[in-house]
């Protein structure tokens, strides 16, 4: 899978000789990005929506239109840990901690992981957060997540065991009105998973393709939370240079379908799918960010995981060096 690596590396990006004749896809697609039309008859054209889904193709769009405007409406300002006590770096070792914790202890939703992390960043930003209390933030956050986003919550004192001994069960109660105060008691953002599952229904792929994809893709938007210069992406954006990072490394074509639902160029898509790369490589590269190959240990991903890191090494070598240089 990966021995022909270097030659799609050199087309990756490239513009296609290929004009489709539907206008709604985008003509500046990359060569190996992109199936033509004709490859895709007799699947018949991917609906968002409908049959197995709980909604209607205009009620899953109208969400996703929905969670789009949301997202902008959520996103942090760039840089938002400059000059505050909190560092990048810091941040990325409790995140780290905060995603072993729900992926390997509670096992909780990507939804509530997410959350967790989404109402931790904004805690920094609205209030007083330091090297003392930051693990108290982040229990005290992930309980609110938890409460949100699952059915079945575990006690306040199985939450406030895994942040030791200053996370007792009275401060997490505490600190917990401060948060929601501090948050206005608004609860509510859109995730990476969210626009996964979109283009996972466009993929037109066959079932175990599609498993495999989705769950790379997940593994790489899981490393972008972690990383400080990807966590401030819009979560489609991430969700897309995930998803088009993980079709790349197991030689699938992101197709024109895939490329309508992204609402990318092929610039932007290209750009996205280097940075998460080196989210990829930054976490792990690092010594002490390990839950990421934790959650996944039992998937067959991780078992490849050495031939997808070098992989992902020649494609950033290969990539422009204006845009490798702007990641971490």
């Amino acid at each position: 899978m990966f021995s022909s690596i270097s030659g799609q590396l050199s087309n990756m990006f490239r513009r296609s000789s290929f004009r489709p004749e539907d206008n709604n896809v985008n003509v500046n697609t990359p060569i190996n990005f992109i199936r033509s039309t004709e490859s895709c008859k007799g699947e018949g054209v991917p609906v968002y929506g409908g049959k197995d889904f709980y909604l209607s193709p205009r009620e899953a769009q109208d969400v996703d239109n929905y969670l789009r405007i949301l997202e902008k409406k959520k996103q942090m300002e760039p840089d938002f840990l400059r000059g505050r006590a909190v560092e990048p770096r810091m941040r990325e070792l409790l995140v780290d901690w905060v995603l072993n914790v729900c992926a390997v202890q509670i096992k909780c939703s990507q939804e509530a992981w997410t959350l967790t992390i989404n109402l931790t960043d904004r805690c920094c930003v609205l209030m007083d957060v330091n090297k003392s209390n930051y693990q108290l933030i982040a229990v005290t956050c992930l309980y609110i997540a938890l409460k949100y986003e699952e059915v079945v919550v575990p006690h306040i004192k199985d939450i406030a065991y895994f942040g030791g001994r200053q996370c007792t069960s009275e401060n997490v109660l505490a600190t917990e009105l401060q948060v929601l105060k501090a948050l206005k008691f608004n609860l509510h953002f859109a995730y990476p998973c969210h626009f996964l599952r979109k283009l996972r229904a466009f993929a037109q792929l066959p079932s175990d393709d599609t498993k495999k994809v989705y769950a790379l893709a997940q593994l790489f938007a899981d490393c972008g939370m972690i990383v400080y210069h990807t966590s401030q992406w819009l979560p489609s954006e991430l969700a897309v240079g995930s998803y088009s990072l993980s079709c790349f490394v197991l030689g699938v074509t992101f197709n024109d379908y895939l490329f309508k639902a992204s609402n990318k160029t092929a610039a932007e898509i290209e750009k996205l799918a280097v940075g998460v790369a080196a989210a990829v490589m930054r976490v792990r590269k690092s010594g002490q960010c390990k839950s990421v190959a934790q959650k996944y240990r039992n998937s067959s991903i991780i078992h490849n995981y050495n031939n997808i890191q070098q992989t992902l090494i020649k494609f950033m070598e290969k990539s422009k060096p204006a845009l490798s240089s702007t990641i971490c």
